[in-house]
């Protein structure tokens, strides 16, 4: 199989993308699998890096993580990615694996890999963990949870306990994973524009709107009311919105 025909198998996979990277970050490759729309980067045969799609502080992550593949060799495998891209309204939990790419004399000279939207993947990975009792609850109600303590509590677990677990399966800490369904469910509510984002704020689980805006920016590298005005620009010219 040529290397032109080998992406050609990820199309018929189900909400896949996969794409090759050159060792400066610029992409050479995607293509998309049945039902990905193609909220996370770029259109095929579009030349550009991670920097022209997401915030800065996501393409940071993302390029520490390919430079990490380059410079050991090594895979990164089932990598659990809370991914944003105003542009597109895109907002989610996704599972990306990379691969180096070699030339024929064995030299690194960028990489590969598929990224995939979570859906119901986070159960299969928490299934044999205890921490995947209280999982659902993080996820689809995560403004009800007060504290990690009480997750734990929850799940049967110490807070230590109920930290490994998650450390194992998504690589951060619980109360990170938290946070960051709050900030989901903010993108989301940042889209009805009837609501002012201090009633986001609330609604979202925070204490107060600057607590939630500090967070905020720390997650998606930038402001809540710069990521409304991106968005619903980007809803208003697909005729998303309603009213435009």
């Amino acid at each position: 199989m040529s290397p032109e025909t080998f992406p050609l198998l990820f199309q018929g996979l189900e909400k896949v993308i996969f794409f090759i990277k050159d060792r400066s970050g610029r992409f050479v490759m995607i293509r998309r699998g049945a039902g990905m729309q193609g909220p996370l980067g770029p259109d095929a045969g579009v030349t550009s890096t991670d920097y022209d799609w997401y915030p800065r502080c996501i393409a940071d992550r993302m390029r520490a993580d390919d430079l990490r593949v380059m410079e050991s060799g090594q895979p990164r495998l089932n990598v659990v990615e809370f991914l944003v891209n105003p542009a597109r309204c895109a907002i989610g939990w996704h599972v990306t694996q990379k691969f180096p790419v070699r030339n024929r004399r064995g030299r690194i000279i960028g990489v590969m890999g598929t990224v995939q939207p979570c859906d119901g993947r986070f159960q299969t990975m928490f299934a044999d963990t205890r921490a995947g009792a209280i999982l659902d609850r993080v996820l689809r109600a995560p403004t009800t949870i007060r504290s990690v303590a009480e997750l734990a509590r929850a799940a049967g677990l110490s807070t230590k306990q109920l930290g490994r677990h998650f450390h194992r399966v998504a690589g951060m800490a619980p109360r990170e994973f938290l946070m960051l369904c709050r900030i989901k469910h903010a993108c989301e509510q940042l889209l009805v524009p009837a609501k002012t984002v201090a009633s986001v704020a609330q609604e979202s689980g925070f204490c107060d709107q600057s607590a939630f805006a500090y967070q905020f920016r720390r997650a998606v590298g930038i402001a809540p009311t710069e990521y409304r005005r991106r968005a619903v620009a980007a809803m208003r010219a697909a005729g998303r919105l309603q009213g435009s």
